[in-house]
């Protein structure tokens, strides 16, 4: 059966709206950008129940696209810093996934695939040796340097939670915390206070940390209550809890083995991510 299109049928020329005609001008080559599943440091089980990642392993995302690049180089995202988490958000399939739940763990972990599968796993970026500090200029394998960690949730010190949180009884104190994983929304909150750190000239970085991954102390979950505990707690206590939660953290690290061709030093080390992560050399 022949089919005659509007031109013919009304005299007119073809509605471009039409959906048969606007896939064929948009797509006449029948093109499928590929995906691809990128593990989860955290293996789907800090997400809760009903959550589209609880208990998944891997998530998948799309190739980049030159449209992503626009993405990379728009100078209002840069300045909002949010320039990643909408890349990232773009580049997931699954549409009921925000960016703002991931765990930080799962979030670099996206970007590092991302950044191998759209560029390649060669990298090149500057070093400063920690021993002589001279810049070196260091060709990096990505697929080579990344490590999944995926957590050792099986310290004496650490009661898992059947919410996904842990529980932690610090040495000095001995008060019980429960804590949980920094997520997207923590992060933002902890750039916002990196950038505003200029403008009253107090740095607490450290501090504002803890009181995000703390969510109660003793039972008590009032924020002045955690808030208050955490500028005055012991800093052995404070030590103790950074370590612990870095020990639990689920995360995707890029670490290399690094030698100095000035003088000689090396050591385990993370690369260093700059604006060149996703603008390598041509």
């Amino acid at each position: 059966m022949s089919v005659r299109n509007n031109e013919e049928r009304l005299g007119a020329a073809p509605n471009e709206d039409s959906p048969i005609l606007s896939q064929n001008l948009q797509d006449p080559l029948n093109f499928v950008v590929p995906t691809m599943h990128v593990e989860l440091p955290s293996k789907g089980q800090y997400y809760a129940e009903g959550h589209p990642l609880h208990n998944q392993e891997s998530i998948e995302i799309r190739f980049m696209t030159a449209k992503d690049e626009d993405i990379l180089a728009s100078p209002n995202l840069i300045k909002k810093k949010i320039v990643l988490d909408r890349l990232v958000q773009n580049l997931i399939l699954d549409k009921r996934i925000r960016v703002e739940d991931l765990l930080l763990g799962d979030k670099n972990s996206i970007l590092i695939q991302a950044r191998i599968s759209g560029y390649g796993q060669w990298y090149e970026a500057k070093v400063q040796c920690p021993s002589c500090s001279e810049e070196v200029e260091t060709e990096f394998d990505l697929e080579e340097c990344c490590v999944i960690k995926e957590g050792e949730t099986d310290l004496e010190e650490v009661k898992v939670l059947e919410n996904g949180n842990f529980m932690v009884e610090l040495p000095r104190t001995e008060a019980q915390c429960e804590i949980k994983f920094l997520r997207g929304h923590e992060e933002k909150i902890i750039i916002k206070n990196f950038d505003q750190k200029g403008k009253n000239k107090q740095d607490n970085n450290l501090t504002q940390q803890l009181k995000l991954m703390i969510e109660s102390v003793n039972g008590y979950a009032d924020k002045h209550v955690v808030d208050y505990f955490v500028d005055n707690m012991p800093v052995i206590d404070s030590r103790f809890l950074r370590s612990t939660y870095e020990k639990l953290n689920p995360n995707a690290n890029l670490l290399t083995d690094f030698q100095c061709e000035n003088c000689g030093h090396s050591e385990d080390m993370e690369v260093p991510l700059t604006i060149d992560f996703f603008w390598p050399k041509q």
